[in-house]
């Protein structure tokens, strides 16, 4: 064994160590030095250099002096770091001993190497002692035998030291090390305070002296449209920023951060949303994030409730634990089937095969199904039918709120209000700027009965709107002059204040020139708002296909924003005669679905029939989206990905085709066809 092994078995806190520890005491206490008597003042020096020197720690050389890259370890060398060990001293000296731990200790600084090995020992401080003493101390007395850092190197010590050449403390007012910055909210910082405190001072503060707030912050943070002022509110906002890093968890797999995460709390990397159990190791900042995920957590039915996972190639989703279905998770819609389920935990694409083109679900059961049980079993798969996985894309964490699936802090942000309370048309029609505004602060408190009057009338035309709030200032105004300014009420005067002021307001907001201002000053009920005169749009006709084409003109319809929808078309040729027309119901759709699978049933049609070897195919459809998105599928709707990929599977048989926008008017034909789908029971496709 080489000399430096043994220098480092020597240094370490086995049983030769504690030996020699204990040896140095005894020599120590037969050498005269006794504790309790002068043995504070001279005894603890001397037993810290003796084990010190037996030790041979002075002659270690650091394994670790090759690390020069900045990705690897910065700090060299030792690590150091105080501890109290338990004594006993007698009763006239107990006072200095006793510190934070409430028991008599002594403070020894101990320093180790990052193989473990202790090197340097410094005891006998009584543990009312601060480690910045002990350290500096330690510097001075022991200077030639504590091992310095390296030039242009740093020890990292707590903030219980200075921060000086060769000592790196933490940063100022970060709490990198208390326990109770780790449990539950994120401490509020002073930055976000002061922006807070600086928004409602600017709110409810006038020259120095505070006033009365009428209306609570609450109510002052929600959006304009549901009776706010749409200040922002931090905290809402905080959250809504660091939801962003759960979506970017779901969609940027290969992302440095993201690997990070999941090494160090052993995430499974083919999962899109981190596991809320598996957070032990977590840090405060990350846990913080996860919350909205804890169905605990106040704010997390808005983040839970509008997300969703839009199926690509069924990699990276839980078949029956996540919702990739819109409005199912499996788990839940079909119990008995997962209670007999061989395969609990396995993502989609496990859970059947391509066969010939065809995808066909496979699900392994554990015995055969009872009777009852085989209503649910034909429920799941009458479900599964419409869904089949999309090799084309990968599995992406979507925001239902937004078409795209992006998500973003405003939307977030929006829909945590929109879960809460309805936009009023009231609400809406006081911030169009028919006054100014401190007119329409004025009557939004009025609208809030937080003065004492309260008026609230349906008002036809604009100009009358606009009287409104004139009147509503002119009149607030006037009553400030008679309490505060002991002025005496004079009628005639308000009627003219309020004539002038809103002549000059409609003068203003509208360009009516030929209009004099005395006119709207005399009989301002008899002027009208000019309206400015809309250009009809030119209606373009049906026009027939080319010589060697087909045109298939499609729509959808749908009862609602997502209620039942039907779609039609009608095939025509370069003269204009109707070769064939379709309409048929598709259950429960949005109106951009039904677009969609409108353009779809045409490419099916088309591809069955023996015009595909003869002519070449035209898809006309009103809807600019459902063509955008078929022509360029990766901008297409989140919720739609599926079915543009199986159009792009079926045109993949059809030599020449095109799809074009049309106006409204010139499809007529197809918009009558998938009305009439909405309610048709049977399905209608008729050649002609």
């Amino acid at each position: 064994m080489s000399n430096t092994n043994e220098r480092k078995l020597k240094a370490t806190w086995d049983k030769l160590t504690t030996k020699i520890f204990c040896e140095v005491w005894v020599e120590e206490v037969n050498a005269g030095n006794r504790p309790h008597t002068h043995f504070k003042n001279i005894g603890w020096t001397n037993v810290a250099m003796k084990f010190n020197d037996k030790t041979e720690s002075r002659e270690y050389e650091n394994d670790n002096d090759d690390i020069t890259s900045d990705e690897e370890l910065i700090v060299r060398h030792k690590i150091g770091d105080g501890t109290h060990i338990t004594v006993v001293v007698p009763v006239e000296d107990v006072i200095p001993y006793i510190g934070r731990k409430g028991y008599p200790t002594q403070n020894v600084m101990a320093v180790c190497n990052f193989d473990m090995l202790f090197t340097f020992v410094v005891a006998g401080w009584p543990g009312s002692a601060h480690d910045t003493r002990v350290f500096m101390k330690a510097l001075e007395v022991f200077k030639d035998t504590f091992l310095h850092p390296p030039e242009g190197k740093y020890y990292v010590v707590d903030a219980g030291y200075h921060n000086m050449k060769g000592y790196l403390g933490p940063y100022k007012g970060e709490r990198y090390h208390i326990p109770d910055f780790k449990r539950g909210r994120l401490p509020t910082g002073y930055q976000e305070e002061a922006l807070d405190k600086s928004i409602k001072r600017f709110l409810w503060f006038a020259k120095g002296d505070r006033k009365l707030d009428l209306i609570n912050w609450e109510q002052v943070c929600k959006p304009k449209d549901i009776g706010g002022l749409g200040i922002l509110d931090l905290h809402l906002q905080n959250r809504a920023l660091l939801n962003k890093w759960l979506w970017r968890f779901g969609n940027e797999k290969d992302g440095f951060w993201r690997k990070i995460l999941v090494e160090k709390n052993g995430y499974c990397d083919r999962n899109l949303v981190p596991d809320v159990a598996n957070n032990r190791h977590a840090s405060a900042l990350w846990k913080n994030i996860i919350k909205s995920l804890s169905p605990q957590f106040a704010a997390s039915n808005s983040w839970l409730a509008n997300t969703g996972f839009s199926l690509g190639n069924g990699a990276n989703i839980s078949f029956w634990h996540c919702e990739w279905i819109v409005g199912y998770t499996l788990r839940c819609s079909f119990p008995r089937i997962f209670a007999l389920c061989v395969n609990k935990l396995g993502s989609v694409v496990e859970f059947g095969s391509w066969v010939d083109g065809t995808w066909t679900w496979h699900i392994e059961l554990r015995r055969e199904l009872f009777d009852w049980e085989k209503e649910q079993w034909e429920g799941l798969f009458e479900l599964l039918k419409d869904y089949v996985p999309c090799p084309d894309f990968s599995d992406v964490v979507i925001w239902k709120p937004a078409a795209s699936g992006y998500y973003s802090a405003s939307s977030y942000y929006k829909v945590v209000f929109d879960n809460f309370e309805s936009s009023d048309f009231c609400w809406k029609n006081l911030w169009i700027g028919l006054a100014p505004p401190k007119a329409e602060i004025l009557a939004w408190q009025v609208m809030h009965e937080k003065v004492m009057v309260w008026l609230l009338r349906k008002i036809k035309k604009k100009a009358w709107a606009m009287l409104f709030f004139t009147i509503l200032w002119a009149l607030w105004l006037h009553r400030n002059d008679i309490v505060f300014n002991a002025k005496d009420p004079d009628f005639h005067q308000l009627v003219m204040t309020i004539k002038v002021r809103y002549a000059w307001l409609f003068k203003a907001k509208w360009n009516v020139s030929s209009t004099p201002l005395f006119d709207i000053i005399l009989a301002p009920e008899l002027v009208c708002v000019p309206y400015n005169s809309s250009v009809p749009r030119q209606v373009v006709p049906w026009s027939p296909p080319p010589l060697g084409f087909l045109k298939f003109n499609v729509d959808g319809a749908s009862s609602g924003s997502t209620g039942l929808a039907g779609i039609g078309g009608v095939l025509r040729n370069n003269l204009g005669v109707i070769l064939l027309r379709f309409s048929k119901n598709i259950g429960l759709a949005g109106a951009a679905k039904a677009e969609v699978l409108a353009i779809r049933e045409a490419l099916l049609i088309s591809c069955a029939s023996d015009w595909k070897h003869t002519h070449s195919l035209v898809i006309e459809s009103d809807c600019y989206n459902a063509v955008k998105w078929v022509n360029a599928t990766i901008s297409c709707h989140w919720e739609l990905r599926m079915f543009i990929s199986q159009i792009g599977a079926i045109t993949r048989g059809v030599t020449n085709w095109k799809v074009h926008h049309i106006f409204r008017e010139a499809n007529s034909i197809a918009d009558e066809l998938a009305k009439a789908g909405i309610n048709r029971q049977n399905d209608l496709l008729e050649f002609c």
